[in-house]
């Protein structure tokens, strides 16, 4: 394997979201969504808070995971410092092992696909290539 991307090559092939995704909304309250079945709504963790505001800090938008699915921030912020858990948690996330899963919606999809196009330049990074 000669080009460092090939491990990856699946994310090269992805479309680039539309511009009103990529666009970082203005700043706003997240309000934490209902998870399916769940009492109460899960809040954004401090941890992810700080994940969102260095994201935005680099003009990448996860407002619709941020507002919709804070769970599913959750769960990447509390592995983000490391690119190769998080690129799998994405994995996780995209790929219905359980059967019957409905799957995210296309804005919260190209965000995740986003943020695992983000781990694979740091996973690139982090090695040197």
């Amino acid at each position: 394997m000669n080009d460092p991307h090939e491990a990856f090559a699946d994310t090269r092939a992805l479309p680039d979201a539309p511009a009103q995704w990529r666009s970082g909304a203005p700043e706003q309250r997240v309000i934490a969504a209902r998870r399916p079945g769940a009492d109460q709504p899960e809040p954004l963790t401090d941890r992810s808070l700080s994940v969102l505001g260095a994201l935005r800090d680099d003009d990448m938008s996860v407002d619709i995971l941020a507002e919709r699915f804070p769970h599913v921030l959750n769960r990447l912020s509390a592995v983000w410092d490391s690119p190769n858990a998080a690129f799998a948690l994405i994995g996780e996330l995209l790929i219905d092992r359980r059967g019957g899963r409905r799957g995210f919606p296309e804005d919260a999809l190209y965000e995740l696909l986003a943020l695992r196009r983000l781990c694979v330049r740091r996973i690139v990074a982090s090695a040197g290539l």
